[in-house]
């Protein structure tokens, strides 16, 4: 099942609403190539992220539920 921990101490989906709040998007492959950029830049008390953290933060930030972002288009679509 999903975990929202990380080795770092950092829930990995603060990474991820960190990075669309600034204005980063998660909608192609090169914006997960640069989300993945950002995270293997990242440091934690001056360590990159492990390898495990960089994998399942991103593997999190592509599962989306097809049928509630089809939920969520339609609500914003009525906005």
């Amino acid at each position: 099942m999903w975990s929202n921990k990380t080795k770092c101490g950092i829930e990995a989906t603060r990474f991820i609403a960190s990075w669309v709040r600034v204005g980063g998007t998660l909608r192609t492959g090169k914006d997960y190539d640069n989300f993945e950029a950002w995270l293997r830049s990242f440091k934690v008390d001056g360590k990159n992220l492990s390898e495990e953290d960089v994998e399942h933060i991103t593997n999190l930030a592509w599962c989306g539920k097809m049928e509630l972002e089809h939920l969520a288009k339609e609500f914003l679509a009525k906005q």
